[in-house]
């Protein structure tokens, strides 16, 4: 069944990976917003966004690996969606520009769908295990 809720499990395992830099979800413990989010909004939603170690080419990697996440140029449907910000929605908006609104080329975007959150889970360990970079702490926001 669909939940609302299905964002929350995905951004908790997200911000736990080693290979995974930053995790964008209002309704993590730690984001700064959190209550605000708690306040306007109903259950959450289910678009994410999350920053991987390494390169641009290493957050290529990771959404082209994903097996149950359609690469997809916007979100929308009831479908699992992944995009790269910055060669879709942001991407005739300059470097420099891009920076400043925190958009990085490692930034994934997920647009959670019905399928089973385990799954969708067990999908994303598999795709970021593609990567070699070190790990770092990770932030969120």
């Amino acid at each position: 069944t669909l939940s609302l809720h299905d964002a929350l499990p995905i951004s908790e395992f997200l911000s736990q990976h080693a290979k995974v830099r930053s995790v964008n979800y209002p309704f993590l413990e730690d984001h700064p917003q959190r209550a605000l989010a708690i306040e306007q909004m109903k259950g959450g939603g289910g678009v994410l966004s999350f920053e991987v170690e390494g390169s641009g080419e290493d957050a290529k990697k990771v959404s082209e690996s994903l097996r149950l996440f359609t690469l997809a140029p916007s979100l929308g449907g009831v479908e699992s969606l992944v995009s790269l910000p910055v060669l879709t929605s942001h991407a005739m908006i300059s470097a420099e520009h891009r920076k400043h609104m925190g958009v990085t080329e490692q930034m994934i975007r997920l647009s959670v769908g019905i399928e089973n959150v385990s799954d969708l889970i067990a999908d994303l360990e598999q795709a970021l295990a593609v990567l070699v970079t070190a790990p770092q702490h990770v932030t969120v926001g």
